[in-house]
């Protein structure tokens, strides 16, 4: 399965189901391969919360770099051809904790993008009316005129 298909949400009530059958097969418990089934079952249901931190749509270039460098590994993202087995290949499990911080802060980033780009978007759009500033005949220069609407906004986005 590529990586770029992957619905992360669909695996784990899969894996859920699939544990759900097995503690339903009685008798089987002290089987060792029930146990065996039982722990890969276990594995591969921790590691889908990884997955889903590595499907976030906020990791960009930078990020996948950054995680090459912080778990040695090298591989090329090219949705095309990166499958969930190069994922698994990779063992990525053993840098949970660093991958946690790059993806949180990956998140933070985009949250902080989106956000100035609110910001632009609504400040692109104002319009200021300046007015000539005169004292006992003396030009004093230009002055902001109505500013009760910006001040306004302001205290919104504050």
């Amino acid at each position: 399965m590529l990586w770029s298909e992957l619905d992360v949400g669909k695996m784990m009530e899969g894996v859920q189901g699939v544990a759900t059958k097995l503690k339903k097969l009685k008798g089987l418990e002290n089987m060792p391969v029930y146990e065996l089934v039982q722990a890969e079952i276990s594995g591969f249901a921790d590691s889908l919360p990884l997955f889903k931190e590595l499907k976030s749509e906020s990791l960009r270039p930078r990020h996948w770099k950054q995680l090459m460098t912080l778990t040695g590994q090298s591989f090329d993202l090219d949705p095309k051809t990166f499958t969930l087995a190069n994922m698994f290949a990779m063992q990525l499990h053993k840098y949970k904790d660093e991958i946690a911080k790059v993806t949180s802060s990956a998140l933070k980033e985009l949250t902080i993008q989106n956000e100035l780009r609110k910001l632009a978007d609504v400040w692109k759009e104002q319009k200021f009316d300046l007015h000539k500033y005169n004292t006992n005949g003396t030009d004093r220069g230009w002055v902001l005129k109505g500013v009760e609407e910006i001040t306004l906004l302001l205290e919104d986005m504050g």
